[in-house]
């Protein structure tokens, strides 16, 4: 699921309450495989503040300008004495780790349960480097990322998978403060390479907020969601879900209306499911009476179950 702040779960909790974790919930009691939230990616310190899962170190810090959105990674300066720090909840057995590789970078070693993987040099020509080790199959997790070598290291994502079952997973790549035309930027080491790297089967786009926000024009949104949606077909289904409505109060709601003409514009012409979460919701006026809704652009926990029920009721299509 990728977007703004609104996928990313601003107004919940973002390993159990935001729209990823509460429709792989709402998905996990009606399938006969694990449905499993397990994407873990770099976030500036917002509210609520970034990932629970992830703790950071001396010599760590929030990078910015990489990865999803361009503007997600962890950095490490050069002889970083800390760790980057996680835990895990689900069975797994094997870790993939998003990273930028290029030349002076430095290098990495994982470390699952007290026991050190294969490390790995981010030098090398430029570009999103992919990690994979597998450990010991466990189902709590509990590990770290260590500088190994000097050179300025930065990790772009995390995540785990269980090879002994066939699982359904969940990412939520949602980057706050992020618009559609962030998420198209090129180069080395922006959001289409990571795209690239983590290659999605089946994509979910929300945007729009910022957009509004920033006076970003029907065509122009039209133009970014559009070749944003066919560079995510390249790698399988896509959705695209209406933005959330904020509170016209504070003139957003005329440039986000016209967003959903274009929205259902898009889907038509190239056969993209269209989830609508303003019918979902209802205006924000009612949703804000509902009980809904966090602030004037972001829903509540129970804001977010409600809409989950959206694309939950494709993918349970689908699934038959």
């Amino acid at each position: 699921m990728g977007g703004d702040s609104t996928t990313y779960g601003v107004g919940a909790v973002i390993g159990s309450t935001s729209l990823p974790a509460l429709l792989a919930n709402r998905l996990a009691v009606r399938l006969p495989v694990p449905v499993i939230n397990n994407l873990i990616i770099p976030q500036a310190p917002t509210s609520p503040t970034s990932d629970s899962r992830i703790t950071i170190g001396s010599g760590w810090s929030y990078g910015g300008n990489y990865g999803f959105g361009s503007n997600a990674s962890w950095q490490a300066t050069s002889g970083a004495s800390g760790n980057l720090g996680f835990t895990y909840s689900a069975w797994a057995n094997k870790i993939r780790i998003y990273y930028l590789r290029n030349s002076g970078l430095g290098g990495f070693t994982p470390t699952i349960n007290s026991v050190a993987l294969t490390a790995q040099s981010a030098a090398g020509a430029g570009g999103v480097g992919v990690y994979e080790a597998t450990f010991t199959r466990s189902n709590s997790i509990t590990g770290s990322i260590a500088q190994t070598t000097v050179g300025t290291l930065f990790i772009l994502g995390i995540e785990f998978f269980d090879t002994t079952q066939k699982c359904i997973y969940i990412g939520n790549a949602g980057v706050a403060g992020a618009t559609a035309a962030d998420w198209n930027a090129g180069g080395l080491w922006a959001s289409n390479p990571m795209i690239a790297a983590y290659a999605p089967n089946h994509s979910i786009a929300m945007f729009g907020i910022n957009e509004s926000a920033q006076g970003v024009t029907a065509a122009a949104y039209n133009a970014a969601m559009t070749t944003l949606a066919a560079t995510l077909a390249g790698y399988g289904d896509v959705d695209l879900m209406t933005p959330f409505q904020s509170d016209p109060t504070i003139g957003r709601d005329t440039l986000q209306t016209q967003y959903l003409s274009q929205l259902q514009q898009i889907s038509a012409a190239n056969g993209y499911r269209l989830i609508d979460v303003r019918a979902t919701l209802g205006s924000y006026a009612a949703a804000n009476a509902a009980s809904l809704m966090w602030d004037q652009s972001h829903p509540n926990a129970a804001g977010y179950a409600l809409s989950a029920k959206g694309p939950a009721k494709y993918i349970l299509a689908v699934a038959g």
